[in-house]
């Protein structure tokens, strides 16, 4: 088969041999468990190639790779240009959050400092510098998988990545941190609770218009539905955890749009 698929290199039973050897024991992850990228493994397939094949033969290889590899790159432009409205999506919301949302939010966020114990906000200090310092280390981690996977070829997709954290940046998700931590802000969420139940409700119609605000704005530039993604727009948010992740949020307007910035 492989000596029939290759007949431009008129492979010997011997290279065919290696070949088929060389596709069932090849590996797609580096040795520190990274998942190799569609270049590193052109790369080493080259050298490989070029270990077994002729002169002539890898002359021939070479043209008939490099045209796949041409093809390949021209897919990167599709899937660049099918980031534009993801961007302009999340660029959307993060203005409504900015403008109508984090600003009321900061505020009772700042009302209720005074009925927080001086040992819980430390608590809520460390919670949060460890959060965004977290998010930065993972920032850092998945531009450089971006790059690895698409080096140059996919801009926008660097600008989506740095998007969509600078959204996990003003809204802090109680999912992103480890369990132990989840178990520490948990039980300061049930105290505090207990301090300001009847704030909370002030806050019950802020969560929906910013849930609402969320879907129109999702189906305005072109999301849909179907398969995992379900309409949810009857369904209100849990605001405990609403409650829980506003606890990592900065009293002050100006220190969490600073960190969100940073990002």
């Amino acid at each position: 088969m492989i000596v029939n698929t290759n007949e431009s290199l008129n492979l010997t039973n011997e290279q065919a041999e290696l070949i088929y050897n060389y596709r069932e024991n090849k590996t797609s992850k580096d040795s520190k468990g990274g998942i190799l990228s569609e270049f590193e493994e052109w790369e080493l397939e080259k050298s490989f190639k070029k270990s077994i094949l002729n002169e002539q033969q890898f002359k021939k290889y070479l043209e008939w790779q490099e045209h796949n590899e041409k093809l390949r790159i021209s897919y990167f432009d599709d899937e660049n240009k099918g980031k534009i409205q993801k961007i302009k999506e999340i660029e959307s919301y993060l203005d409504y959050l900015i403008k109508h949302h984090l600003p009321v939010l900061c505020n009772w966020r700042e009302t209720i400092e005074k009925d927080i114990p001086n040992n819980i906000k430390l608590e809520l200090e460390i919670l949060r510098n460890t959060y965004q310092n977290d998010l930065k280390k993972r920032l850092l981690e998945h531009l450089k998988a971006h790059k690895r996977h698409t080096r140059d070829y996919v801009p926008k997709g660097k600008i989506l990545i740095k998007l969509e954290f600078k959204q996990r940046a003003l809204l802090p998700s109680v999912y992103c941190l480890n369990k132990k931590q989840k178990t520490i802000i948990n039980n300061l969420s049930k105290n505090l609770i207990k301090l300001i139940d009847n704030k909370q409700i002030e806050l019950k119609d802020l969560y929906i218009k910013k849930h609402n605000f969320y879907i129109d704005n999702y189906e305005e530039y072109g999301g849909t539905y179907g398969a995992s993604i379900k309409v949810i727009r009857n369904n209100e948010p849990n605001n405990n955890i609403q409650l829980i992740n506003t606890l990592l949020l900065h009293p002050q307007l100006s220190k969490n749009i600073e960190f969100a910035d940073s990002i």
